[in-house]
């Protein structure tokens, strides 16, 4: 009678240690699952995000740039197209031509600086 209390005994905690254990695997599967599944999610909204500072660095700061680059090398054509007509300017040929005189001025001192 001893022996079977204690057979008993042995069967009831091995069941016990052995469903304790089977449940632990299973929820480890589990965790490990919804671990890989916030990583995708955060990884989503990580490109969601960038994706939106992207979008909001070309409407705020690379159009703008765009259009003020375009601007400025419409005026430099303009300006290049005037000073070759200096030759033909009539103020030229008397060397009284104030825009010839003026940039002959200013052309040895041009370090780059506004």
């Amino acid at each position: 009678m001893t022996t079977e209390i204690i057979l008993a005994t042995i069967g009831l905690l091995t069941a016990i240690v052995g469903t304790s254990w089977i449940t632990s695997v299973i929820q480890r599967k589990k965790y490990i699952e919804e671990v890989a599944q916030m990583k995708a999610t955060n990884e989503s909204t990580t490109i969601d995000n960038s994706q939106k500072i992207v979008d909001m660095l070309n409407k705020d700061i690379v159009e703008p740039l765009r259009v003020e680059v375009k601007s400025l090398r419409n005026e430099i054509k303009r300006f290049r197209e005037a000073i070759q007509k200096i030759p033909s300017c009539i103020h030229a040929r008397d060397n009284g031509c104030p825009v010839r005189d003026e940039l002959q001025k200013h052309e040895g001192s041009d370090n780059g600086n506004e």
